[in-house]
């Protein structure tokens, strides 16, 4: 079994259960996690709690690429990815992984994770990912569309978090229609755009997963009182989601991110069906 690891499960017990129960079970690390993990100051902090887990099974963990570089691949070949797994990331975070453990348990002296040499490369990542008022500005974009481009009646079974078929043509036509958007955006035509999304790509599955995304926001409240820092979490939540439908689910200790996480297969095993 494989299933995706958000950050707030890397110091879990649920995580440590889950890889020791049997070594066909695998942790799946995105390039999101890996951020959402170094971007503190102590990497000291960093490899005794975040990788402690981890590197007791440095063999069951799988790295995928990061979610913009593969939608830039699919797009610009017209062609959905199979998988997001890159085997390469993946031997490389399994060395680095023995080197934490080696760390941790005081066999090396050198710290593994240098900063110093790596710092242009974390500023550089923390300018496109904690973008917090774009990110606002987004969130509050799609709550704003829900709210107007929806009955009465409608908006009543979002907030029932009901999912008939009302519901379920509305989102998907909502779908077709944002992810033409995007493509148009690209210079696809608008048949090339059709097709790709008939093949249930990543870059269709990040655009539903953040509609209802949107929906779960409005279902909640709306998007007035959202912090922006909340919003750049919502944008992670929603990485985190995607990526999870390749495998065989998600780990995560988030009831907001599990919520997100059931809708979004519900909707996608209909349409692959």
């Amino acid at each position: 079994m494989k299933l995706l690891i958000d950050q707030n499960s890397l110091r879990k017990e649920p995580l440590r259960d889950f890889l020791s129960t049997s070594t066909d079970n695998y942790a799946v690390l995105t390039d999101m996690a890996m951020f959402e993990m170094l971007k503190g100051v102590d990497p000291d902090l960093t490899s005794r709690n975040s990788l402690s887990i981890l590197s007791q099974f440095p063999n069951q963990v799988i790295c995928t690429q990061g979610t913009g570089v593969l939608m830039d691949r699919e797009l610009r070949e017209k062609k959905r990815i199979d998988s997001p797994e890159d085997a390469e990331l993946t031997e490389r975070m399994r060395r680095f992984l023995i080197s934490i453990r080696e760390y941790n348990a005081d066999l090396s002296k050198g710290h593994p994770i240098d900063l110093a040499a790596k710092q242009s490369i974390i500023d550089d990542a923390k300018l496109q990912r904690l973008d917090h008022q774009d990110n606002i500005q987004s969130l509050k974009k799609g709550v704003a569309e829900i709210r107007i481009n929806t009955t009465a009646e409608l908006q009543k079974k979002f907030r029932k978090e009901l999912l008939d078929q009302e519901v379920y043509d509305f989102i998907v036509k909502t779908w077709l229609l944002n992810f033409v958007g995007v493509t148009r955006e690209r210079s696809l035509l608008d048949s090339e755009a059709i097709q790709l999304y008939s093949t249930i790509c990543l870059t269709a599955r990040y655009t539903i997963c953040h509609i209802l995304s949107s929906i779960q926001w409005f279902a909640d409240g709306g998007s007035d009182s959202i912090l922006p820092e909340e919003a750049t979490n919502d944008v992670n939540d929603v990485d985190y989601v995607v990526l999870s439908s390749y495998f065989d689910g998600i780990l995560s200790k988030e009831k907001r991110v599990n919520r997100l996480h059931s809708k979004f297969i519900k909707i996608l095993k209909k349409e692959m069906a």
